[in-house]
């Protein structure tokens, strides 16, 4: 889907993995591009470079996500730089392991700073500065199961900005679509051996190893179907069926 040429994108996390490839797919796609990162100035750099050399205006704007008042500046430092600002892709995320039970409270507010209320107080701004545009959440195939979970406040939090990415449909329509798509495994972590996707996908009903394309082509979906909001899709070969 071609976007027209004066549009923009936040991207958050965009510096690696999933919002690298997003970022660059936008950019294909004739997207400016707002990249925020935290530690990773290096590799956002590298991928600022790419998207100039692809034609379009590749911006770079460093915020932790944890510290309030480095979050309350984000949108409106891009908005001031993108006058043209019509899209945010919440894609930051961290993930730590734990159970309910093993929680503590910095790990609790770890994991739902940066996986909610980052994600929360970005769609909020996001909505105050713009006139028309969309907000697309990167969720987690984890949010329909109820089974014990070794990564429990991070599956927790990507059930409340699920139920946020709906409740702000509402609220922010017509002038702002919302949506999410949650993934599956599609990259596998630093630390894991190969073959990680291959092992995953065996409790798939697809038993394909995920990949980040169709996560792109949901994303160029969304983007290019302006007859939807408050949708969640699954790209996890069907996961999310068996609970």
């Amino acid at each position: 889907m071609n976007a027209p040429s004066s549009r923009t994108a936040l991207v958050t996390g965009g510096a690696k993995r999933l919002g690298r490839l997003m970022s660059l797919a936008l950019a294909e796609d004739g997207w400016d591009i707002a990249l925020h990162c935290n530690r990773s100035r290096a590799e956002a750099e590298t991928v600022c470079e790419k998207i100039r050399n692809l034609g379009r205006r590749g911006t770079l704007h460093t915020a932790n996500l944890r510290t309030d008042d480095e979050l309350a500046r984000l949108v409106p430092e891009v908005a001031e730089a993108h006058p043209n600002l019509a899209l945010l892709v919440n894609n930051a995320s961290t993930y730590a392991p734990g159970t309910t039970a093993g929680t503590d409270l910095e790990l609790f507010h770890s994991q739902f700073d940066v996986n909610f209320k980052a994600p929360f107080l970005l769609s909020r701004d996001f909505r105050n500065h713009v006139q028309q545009g969309h907000i697309i959440n990167l969720l987690d195939t984890r949010i329909t199961s109820h089974r014990k979970h070794q990564y429990a406040v991070y599956t927790l939090a990507k059930k409340a900005l699920a139920a946020l990415t709906t409740m702000a449909a509402v609220e922010f329509a017509p002038e702002i679509r919302v949506n999410g798509i949650a993934p599956g495994p599609v990259i596998a972590p630093p630390d894991e051996a190969g073959g990680y996707l291959e092992h995953t996908a065996q409790r798939t009903p697809l038993l394909r190893p995920g990949r980040p394309e169709p996560v792109i082509d949901t994303l160029r979906f969304l983007l290019g179907n302006e007859h939807l909001t408050g949708q969640i899709i699954f790209c996890d070969g069907g996961e999310n069926l068996l609970g």
